[in-house]
């Protein structure tokens, strides 16, 4: 008996082509492919190439994709996709090209399938409507996200939620059990900022915007959503009130700019607990020393807030929301106490204060 071999694939297959998955008659997505490989894109019916990753990197770009692309007679969208980096609008345009394509057999590529199938998972829970879980089950049979990509995708899926629920996020701010709570809040908002340029991180339809700007020297406003600051746009503000999309977690859209105090409203519950650290730090590196900071956001009560549906391995908390068109979101939304802030913040934060109410606490202190 003669011990049987395996023939190597042809290098001009499709089946050579780096963590290759055929998702249905019409998607393909894979790791890089090389010119022969390319050829056989085109012979197999492709007639679009979508490439995520760079075109100068030595490690597996090739001379020139768009190039050899156009050669074969297929339409080639280049989105170059910083993986260390990913952007939102990256992810935008890439869900823009997938929308103008629907119906063309279409070859989705990046250096090794892993931000073609995090982007993919995105598309289909942003553009599709599909399940989180199985949205993603394409890329987990691919890699494992590490804590760039993780946070990426979550921070993608929190602000489609809350693009969803612009028009009506305020229905929770009328609900008749808060409105005590909510008036004496509002009220004393503008004393800690006033005279003061203020950030207010995650301004989400500026309702507190208002109440806090009331005498500050100047408000910018900034989050990452366009849907919602357009609600909070339309409100009458006062004149030092101006607006800016921007990153809460990173703040890079503020250049060098910097601020005598700080403002964050239902932000600090949506921030999970590995994150909280590095978030902090971010904000304070925008603060000038003797800041003032003021966050508030909600208690959990047992009869009024939404149940927790979970939580995970690091303490994080859960709630299933269920919006107006009968999507089902799973949002992060932890319950900090005195404590765990006081913890967190450590001994940069000074005169520390925090008032419970009954559906809200608020939290103030001066920054060393």
């Amino acid at each position: 008996m003669t011990a049987s071999t395996t023939a190597p694939t042809p290098p001009g297959t499709l089946d050579a082509i780096h963590h290759l998955r055929i998702v249905d008659d019409r998607l393909a997505t894979s790791g890089q492919p090389g010119e022969a490989q390319l050829a056989a894109i085109a012979q197999a019916g492709y007639e679009v190439v979508i490439n995520l990753a760079l075109h100068d990197d030595p490690r597996y770009s090739l001379p020139d994709e768009a190039a050899s692309v156009a050669a074969l007679g297929l339409r080639y969208v280049h989105i170059p996709v910083q993986f260390k980096a990913p952007t939102r609008e990256d992810l935008l345009r890439f869900c823009d090209e997938m929308d103008a394509h629907i119906g063309r057999k279409t070859w989705v590529h990046c250096a090794a399938n892993w931000r073609v199938t995090a982007f993919l998972g995105l598309y289909r829970v942003l553009r599709q409507g599909w399940p989180r879980d199985e949205a993603f089950a394409l890329m987990h049979t691919v890699w494992q996200p590490d804590a760039t990509w993780r946070h990426f995708i979550d921070d993608q899926l929190m602000a489609d939620y809350y693009a969803r629920r612009a028009a009506y996020y305020e229905r929770v701010y009328h609900q008749p059990e808060r409105q005590a709570d909510l008036r004496v809040m509002e009220a004393g908002l503008w004393q800690p900022f006033e005279g003061r340029r203020v950030l207010e991180v995650a301004c989400g339809t500026g309702w507190w915007t208002p109440h806090g700007a009331a005498r500050a020297r100047r408000w910018l406003a900034t989050d990452l959503n366009p849907e919602t600051m357009a609600v909070a746009r339309s409100k009458p503000l006062p004149a030092c009130v101006a607006f800016r999309r921007a990153d809460a977690y990173t703040l890079a859209e503020l250049g060098d700019e910097r601020f005598d105090a700080a403002f964050a409203g239902c932000w600090w519950s949506h921030v999970p607990l590995q994150r909280l650290a590095g978030w902090l730090d971010t904000l304070h590196a925008r603060l000038e020393p003797g800041a003032q900071v003021v966050m508030l956001d909600n208690s959990f009560v047992q009869t009024s807030s939404t149940p927790i549906s979970r939580t995970d391995a690091q303490g994080n908390s859960y709630q299933q929301r269920v919006l107006d068109d009968g999507s089902t979101h799973e949002v992060l939304k932890n319950f900090p106490t005195l404590d765990t802030a006081r913890a967190v913040l450590g001994p940069r934060a000074q005169h520390l204060q925090w008032t419970d109410h009954t559906h809200y606490w608020v939290l103030s202190y001066r920054l060393t």
